[in-house]
């Protein structure tokens, strides 16, 4: 995830223990064009589909929101090699937006 954002121009760094511990929170943290963001990534263990709870679409825009940036949940399948963003709309509206 964190080589996968780097190639896309972030400056990035994985959390470690990010699941461990609440406080920390967000798997990898990155920045990018003044912007910084909490990514929380999840994985499969199938490779057709994956079940969300809404408690995982909104750990990372929560954990995020504390600190001023913006939270992003991304899943893989199992297998692949594509990563999916999962983002609050307002949120996406702040990234391609003319602020």
């Amino acid at each position: 995830m964190r080589d996968k954002l780097t190639a896309l121009g972030f400056t990035a760094f994985r959390v470690p223990l990010s699941g461990a511990w609440e406080k920390m929170g967000g798997d990898v943290r990155a920045e990018k064009d003044g912007r910084s963001y909490v990514f929380e990534h999840k994985s499969t263990r199938g490779t057709e589909q994956v079940t969300l709870k809404r408690m995982d679409i909104e750990k990372a825009r929560e954990i995020a929101k504390r600190e001023g940036s913006i939270g992003v949940l991304t899943l893989s399948f199992k297998g692949k090699h594509n990563i999916y963003a999962i983002l609050d709309l307002e949120d996406f509206g702040k990234i391609v937006g003319d602020d």
